[in-house]
């Protein structure tokens, strides 16, 4: 049996991860029959920390409950399968007190699993609520993709952020049978990311593939012009000119 996962999240921060293990491509292998891969996930809105039983305090579910009266999503940190959970379970709730009404959904993530990514994506392609997508931070890997994903014209960014696009990071470990069936996957989610890129942003698949063979690190205003958002917010402090970086001899 192979151990296999597939994470979306820029190499650096996959490579900070406390892991015992092999390093593949940026990543960490855990041995079989652990997790692959230990989720840091730290959000106001997403990962709010459990007391011994596995509940929310009554501080938590206060605030759990005024953001999805508030209709607002919050993503801060590694995107796992818990964090997916919460947010998913805030969308419901939000479809059950209002189906048309508009969504908040701030990021400020790394990236993370691409199945819990592509669980928040296809819930809220699910539904009928325009989603306002705002960039805090940084919005990179499945964060950029989650960002991109946001109704057209509802897409933001605020002026010191900066988003990344790359291919999804996948490490395998067994028989060689197995980890060319998981390699193949890899492949697979490469292509269904790289055309919803395209969809998002406009730009030819070819284009995408190409740009996202390594890290491509975009501040907001280049990202406008890729198509990943559609607008920058306004700060008091958005219009301090920043000098060019000179090019590295």
């Amino acid at each position: 049996m192979a151990l296999f996962y597939l994470l979306c999240c820029s190499r650096s921060d996959a490579i900070n991860q406390h892991v015992h293990g092999i390093r593949h491509n940026g990543c960490f292998i855990k041995n079989a029959g652990s997790k692959a891969v230990q989720g840091i996930t730290k959000s106001v809105r997403a990962s709010a920390r459990e007391n011994g039983n596995g509940r929310l305090s009554d501080y938590e579910s206060k605030l759990d409950d005024f953001y999805v009266n508030s209709r607002i999503l919050f993503l801060n940190g590694e995107l796992d399968d818990g964090v997916a959970y919460r947010l998913i379970s805030s969308i419901l709730r939000m479809k059950e007190a209002d189906p048309n009404a508009a969504i908040k959904f701030y990021i400020n993530s790394p990236g993370g699993s691409v199945s819990s990514g592509m669980a928040i994506y296809d819930i809220l392609q699910s539904l009928n609520m325009p989603v306002e997508t705002i960039c805090l931070g940084q919005a990179a890997s499945m964060g950029a993709f989650l960002l991109a994903a946001g109704t057209k014209g509802m897409r933001f960014a605020m002026p010191n952020s900066r988003i990344m696009i790359h291919q999804p990071l996948g490490g395998a470990h067994g028989q060689v049978s197995d980890i060319e069936i998981q390699a193949n996957e890899i492949l697979r989610i490469r292509q269904i990311l790289n055309a919803h890129l395209s969809h998002f942003t406009g730009q030819p698949v070819e284009k995408i593939e190409k740009d996202c063979d390594r890290d491509y690190y975009m501040p907001p205003a280049e990202a406008i012009e890729y198509g990943l958002i559609d607008r920058i917010c306004k700060t008091k402090t958005s219009d301090i000119p920043i000098a060019p970086i000179p090019p590295i001899s």
